[in-house]
């Protein structure tokens, strides 16, 4: 009964009957088993204490909760507690077992702190609940039957765990503990819910397999140096972790968030699918590999050693994908979007589809891709070699990074690079899959760049400005109405002469910047097509182009002087022509006198002349190139230029204005039956003159340095006597900071840090790069001081290099420069060397008294204000040296030149070598611009050599072959209309010099219009005849006098003379 007592001998207790209620009773034996047979009948111990050496229940239910001060108990002191009750009610109450505790019912409440213990413990329900409570065991603990809920409540065991429930609620602060070195399995047929609960196992093996798994912000610890298995079809686990001290074999279905995942060792996880969170991280501390049908990475997962994905679908990362050693991927297509992936040695994809890299891909050793298509927006790269394989395309787009540290080979059918840097420490070449040649090589407004080598073998390769057009506009401009009749005003209508005066421009209305392919050593090139457009196309060492047709185009600003000339057939009111002649015209006139040319109001005045009643008589625009390099286009080497053309080689530009007919001779000499719509004519400046035009060159002087290193110092070039001026890099039309976080170079957006423009870190880590920190060492100043400048030592060189191409039209400043390296350094001597002289001061640019000091070519670094903050900009003081004008903004030049076409050679810029230049045609050899060689010079074509539009052949040796043709040296001199009458557009005619011997041969005729001159002996040997002519410089002005009654013609006439001078012996050899 209540608060009764039963107490028995040794010889046990034995209680048989309907009900039992011991509630706050003792009912015990002492020495023996107590055993209690209810069958259908209940057992309250609410409050009580059941005791015996051994203890079995067989009841309906059994209630041992407390009563609110006393814990209900059953307990058995020396061997086995076994429980058969349909339901055990354990709340806040204890049961405890010496051995074995085994129970098994339909219901298992052990709540509230309640306790169920044992050495070993075996439950069976359908129903397990322990909110709250502990259950706990020596050694083994074996949960068995349906639900169980551990709810803030604790599951713990020194030995294994074995578990075949339904599933299993642990939330809260749930937990569930085991401990030995056998292994536990939990098998739920149904969900974990882990919320915030704990598993910790230190088990050996660790088994855990449910249907799902709700990990949120829940953990589950494997203490142990052996394997975790862990099988879901469903995981959610945002704020939870996994952790292991050994290694793991997973099997999940799908995945929502997987927490912050650890292991020690190596683990193989299969997956349908997994998609980790922000926050989620996945990490093993050897070795790591994910087999899944696809993964959504926006958290971590990182390796102390491999880390392998096998994907059968796709790869999408905005987080991190680290591997300390080797990392593979094997995917149909991978997104970066914002992502890091990264190994500690190689990084291997091997993809069926794209690549479309937003974010950082590298490997700090060797990378190798293969896919269908390659798209780099980001930085993709590795500080040893890099093989990137796309069977259709590879592109790198604009403020990305191509970069190795080693080789880089790109097989590809198309490559394009659109305002994008590609960046190689060894060699760089570009080939399809097979090593045959690509179907295309694009780089557009983009740096492809090499220490190294570079090979490229395309069927077409563009180096190119990505944007260009140019357009025209009148910049000033005048009108004059000149009256021929009725002029004394007392008709009612007049009829004259008017003339439209106009000055054009034509300058880039649409630019982006040039393109750079350069190479540290020798560049070669194998195509179909090769265009080289307004850009740079550079070797340091040799450059070799085997190709079917080579383009080098440049442009530059053009000024076109237009004139036209308008009669007047019908009437024209007096008061009209009055108005203009002696009230809007001289108004006008006095407007541009005091500097204000209002163009709206000149095209007003044109139209007053443009109705049925006027008619254009002649309209004709003469064009002349500016001399500075404007949009030049530069194909150069430090050694040798071999180019091997199949067909058609261009330098230069042949745009509209009637070029290529003037070039070519297509253009008759009278012009004058064209008046309606007028014409355009381009005539040619000469070059420096022949005696004076020698390329600058400095030798380098060995020098050893206080560490013992052996350096290279600079004799520089004087250019005393010669204007200089400033070069601002940042003032530039397509000067523009870099964007974006991937590009070669970055902004740092510290305002305390030494540069604005930084070098990506990725390449950083590669190579050091010469930079202003030279400079102020050497003034004495801390390059950590205060003096923070625009950008670091490979970004201050790329500054100099595209302001020294933009103003020269070269790479280098002299011969005998041979990297950008030197060039800079050169500068900065030059500035060094100067200092003192002129008062030079940091910071502070150079009064024009200190400018006109210079005799040198140097760099100073000057405050400016870039994007709102002032930092040191890297400035260029250049002489303005005649030399330096590039004909045609369109080069050509080596050390040796060497250029062979197929077919025809059209010249309208500039081929220049230092040594020797050498130029075979397969066809004719148009000739409009200049070549120069420093020793030997010869060209030979198998039709004809046509020198025109004052074009410039010079050389020390100089020998002209037309084998089948003739030799024409050219004088432009074309007649036009000039009102009724016309007028000569000439130039001053072209040359061939040679300072030593010049030697013509023609199968044909030898022309000269022009001038011919050697400084030793000259001859001049033709199959047929030898020409020695002059052009004809007429014009003819028609003017009408007494009221349009009279007329009066008046005709000039000169004779332009050629001239062939030698200094040695003269030879003429006609062959009839």
């Amino acid at each position: 009964g209540q608060q009764g007592q039963l107490v028995a001998g040794s010889g046990g207790l034995i209680y048989t009957g309907g009900a039992l209620d011991n509630t706050g009773g003792t009912l015990l034996s002492s020495g023996g088993t107590t055993r209690l047979e209810l069958g259908s009948g209940t057992v309250s111990n609410v409050g009580g204490t059941i005791q015996g050496d051994t203890v079995n229940i067989t009841a309906a239910s059994l209630d041992t909760s407390s009563d609110g001060s006393k814990a209900g108990m059953v307990s058995s002191l020396v061997d086995s507690l076994t429980l058969n009750v349909g339901s055990l009610t354990s709340n806040a109450g204890k049961l405890f077992a010496k051995t074995s505790l085994v129970s098994t019912g339909t219901t298992l409440s052990n709540i509230n702190g309640a306790q169920l213990s044992g050495d070993s413990v075996n439950l069976t329900a359908t129903n397990l609940v322990n909110r709250g409570g502990l259950i706990e065991s020596n050694t083994t603990l074996n949960l068995q039957g349906g639900s169980l809920d551990n709810t803030s409540g604790q599951l713990r065991a020194l030995g294994n765990v074995v578990n075949n429930n339904a599933g299993i609620n642990n939330t809260g602060t749930g937990a569930l503990r085991a401990l030995t070195t056998d292994t536990s399995t939990f098998d739920f047929t149904g969900s974990i819910i882990n919320q915030s609960g704990r598993i910790e196992v230190g088990n050996t093996d660790f088994a855990l397999k449910a249907n799902a798994l709700d990990n949120r912000a829940g953990s589950i610890e494997h203490a142990s140096t052996g394997l975790l298995t862990l099988d879901f079809n469903r995981v959610s686990g945002a704020g939870g972790s996994i952790t292991a001290l050994g290694s793991g074999d997973w099997n999940f279905g799908a995945v929502d968030g997987l927490g912050n995942v650890q292991l020690n060792n190596a683990l193989t996880y299969t997956s349908d699918s997994l998609a980790l969170l922000a926050g989620d991280r996945l990490a093993s501390g050897t070795g790591l590999t994910l087999n899944l049908n696809s993964l959504n990475n926006g958290g971590e997962l990182l390796s102390d050693g491999d880390l392998t994905l096998n994907l059968k679908g796709d790869l999408t990362n905005s987080g991190r994908l680290s591997a300390q050693n080797l990392l593979t991927i094997t995917a149909n297509n991978v997104s970066q979007n914002g992502g890091r992936i990264g190994a500690g040695s190689d990084t291997r994809l091997n993809l069926s589809g794209t690549l479309d890299n937003l974010g950082y891909l590298t490997a700090r050793q060797n990378m190798r891709i293969d896919a269908a298509q390659i798209d780099n927006r980001g930085t993709l790269g590795a500080q040893g070699a890099v093989n990137l394989n796309a069977s259709n395309a590879l592109t790198n787009s604009a403020d990305s990074l191509l970069f190795s540290g080693g080789a880089m080979a790109l097989r590809t059918g198309t490559f394009s690079n659109l305002y994008g840097d590609v960046y190689s420490r060894g060699d760089l070449s570009v080939a399809n899959l097979d090593g045959s040649a690509a179907q295309r090589f694009s780089n557009l407004s983009g740096t492809v760049e090499s220490e190294g080598a570079i090979t490229i073998n395309a069927t077409a390769v563009e180096n190119a400005k990505a944007e260009f057009e140019l357009g025209q506009k009148i910049v000033s401009g005048s009108l004059n109405w000149q009256c021929g009749q009725h002029c004394d005003g007392h008709d009612s209508f007049k009829r004259g002469a008017i003339t439209i005066e106009q000055t054009l421009l034509e300058t880039a209305v649409k630019d982006s910047p040039s393109a750079r392919l350069v190479a540290g050593k020798d560049l070669t090139i194998q195509a179909g097509n090769v265009q080289n457009r307004y850009s740079l196309l550079a070797a340091n060492g040799n450059l070799s182009i085997t190709a079917n047709d080579l383009l080098n185009q440049g442009a530059s600003e053009r000024t076109g002087q237009n004139s036209i000339s308008i009669g007047t057939p019908g009437r024209i009111d007096t008061g009209y022509w009055d108005q203009m002649e002696f009230v809007d015209i001289p108004a006008f006139k006095a407007a541009v006198a005091a500097g204000n040319f209002d163009l709206a109001r000149f095209e007003v005045l044109k139209a007053r002349s443009s109705d049925s009643r006027f008619e254009e008589q002649s309209n004709v625009t003469v064009w002349t190139d500016s001399p500075q390099p404007k949009y030049a286009a530069t194909l150069q080497a430090g050694g040798t230029v071999n180019l091997n053309v199949a067909r058609t080689v261009q330098n230069g530009s042949l745009r509209a204005n009637n070029t290529p007919e003037i070039l070519t001779g297509k253009l008759g000499e009278d012009q004058t039956g064209i008046k309606v719509g007028g014409i355009d004519i381009t005539i040619n400046k000469q070059a420096t003159d022949a005696s004076t035009a020698t390329v600058a060159s400095v030798k380098p002087v060995q020098r050893v340095a206080a560490d013992g290193s052996v350096q290279a110092v600079f004799t520089p070039v004087d250019y005393s006597g010669i204007p200089f001026a400033a070069v601002d890099p940042t003032a530039g039309a397509t000067f523009q900071l870099p964007k974006g976080d991937y590009g070669l170079f970055i902004r740092n957006p510290d305002p305390t840090s030494n540069y604005l423009i930084e070098t990506n870190p990725n390449l950083t880590n590669l190579s050091q790069f010469l930079g202003s920190d030279y400079i102020l060492s050497r003034l004495n100043i801390n390059p950590d001081s205060n003096w923070r400048r625009l950008g670091d030592g490979l970004y201050e060189q790329r500054l100099i290099r595209d302001a020294v191409l933009a103003q020269t039209g070269q790479r280098f400043l002299a011969d005998g420069l041979t990297s950008d390296y030197d060039q800079y350094r050169y500068l900065m001597d030059n500035a060094l060397a100067s200092k003192s002289a002129l008062n030079l001061s940091l910071g502070v640019a150079l009064n024009a008294e200190q400018v006109s000091a210079l005799t040198h070519d140097i760099v100073w670094m000057e405050n400016r204000v870039v994007d709102g903050q002032k930092v040191l900009v890297p400035v260029l003081y250049l002489a303005q040296a005649d030399s330096r004008n590039l004909r045609g903004n369109s080069l050509i030049q080596g050390r040796d030149l060497n250029l062979i076409s197929g077919g025809d050679l059209i010249n309208v810029g500039t081929l220049r070598a230092s040594n020797n230049l050498s130029v075979s045609s397969g066809g004719s050899i148009y000739q409009g611009g200049l070549v120069d060689a420093g020793n030997n010079l010869q060209m030979i074509a198998q039709d004809s050599i046509r020198n025109a539009m004052a074009g410039e052949i010079r050389g020390g040796q100089v020998s002209l072959t037309a084998v089948k043709g003739d030799i024409l040296n050219d004088r432009t001199a074309i007649q036009v209309r000039d009102g009724a009458g016309m007028r000569t557009v000439t130039d001053a005619g072209s040359t061939i010099t040679a300072r030593e011997n010049l030697a013509l041969n023609a199968g044909r005729d030898i022309t000269n219009y022009g001038a011919m001159s050697a400084g030793g002996d000259l001859s001049l040997k033709a199959g047929n005849d030898i020409n020695l002519l002059a052009k004809t410089d007429s014009s003819e002005k028609h003017e009408l006098f007494d009221g349009g009654h009279k007329s009066v013609i008046t005709t000039d006439v000169k004779n332009l003379g050629s001239t062939v001078t030698a200094g040695g012996d003269l030879g003429i050899d006609a062959g009839r």
